[in-house]
């Protein structure tokens, strides 16, 4: 009965505490805290289940929203002419072995469609000494190559790709992609290096985008004008 608040006994307790454990000793804190705070069991969802709002099943509900594919808008695309010309290859240089350890020490989050998540690849990049320093050494070397040179989209398929899990949603359901850990690992190593003209570039445009307290500050500044706009009238 996922979504409903039904009375807690004590074996649901002790499967809570187990997995908190768990959690906690895997280093995954913020998973672990999420655990202890969540006010309903809602969790994934099998495919041939039937959602009763609507009378179909998971399958068919996520086919039916998953987009069509057509192709993009010119006016989406960047012309060749305006990419900057200044920009040179060594600023990658940055992203060796050493970064993309570091990075997947601070990757967190489940596995994509491999099996694979944060915590497999923290050993797989930590763990096997030698081993572990040619694999990072390895995606560095993808990390600056699909940076700084054109890498055909159809041979990236296997690193872009994601898995869909259907969340619960009481009611209906919240389709979540969880892409590959290794994508985050790259990209954790590739912001290092682009951070700061990323920040100068999107302004408060986005505000994930290492923007410091970006987003508490958007909810302050949301209430300053709504304030305002109160004492006006």
């Amino acid at each position: 009965m996922q979504g409903l608040n039904l009375p807690r006994n004590a074996n649901d307790d002790a499967k809570v505490a187990r997995k908190f454990s768990n959690l906690m000793m895997e280093g995954k804190v913020r998973a672990a805290l999420q655990l202890l705070t969540r006010e309903t069991e809602a969790g994934p969802l099998r495919l041939d289940d039937v959602v009763e709002e609507s009378g179909k099943t998971v399958r068919d509900i996520l086919k039916d929203e998953h987009p069509h594919p057509e192709p993009p808008h010119p006016d989406a695309l960047l012309s060749t002419n305006i990419v900057d010309s200044d920009f040179h290859p060594v600023l990658f240089d940055t992203i060796t072995a050493e970064a993309i350890r570091k990075s997947a020490l601070l990757t967190e989050g489940s596995a994509g469609p491999s099996g694979m998540d944060a915590l497999c690849w923290r050993r797989l990049c930590t763990a096997f000494g030698k081993k572990s320093n040619e694999l990072c050494s390895a995606i560095a070397v993808f990390a600056k190559r699909i940076c700084t040179t054109y890498v055909d989209p159809s041979s990236l398929m296997a690193y872009t790709s994601c898995r869909l899990v259907p969340l619960d949603k009481c009611p209906g359901v919240r389709p979540v992609g969880i892409g590959e850990v290794v994508r985050r690992i790259v990209g954790k190593a590739v912001m290092k290096v682009v951070k700061q003209d990323l920040q100068e570039a999107i302004g408060s445009i986005q505000l994930c985008a290492g923007q410091d307290a970006g987003c508490e500050a958007a909810v302050h500044a949301m209430e300053h004008l709504l304030l305002e706009m109160t004492r006006r009238h």
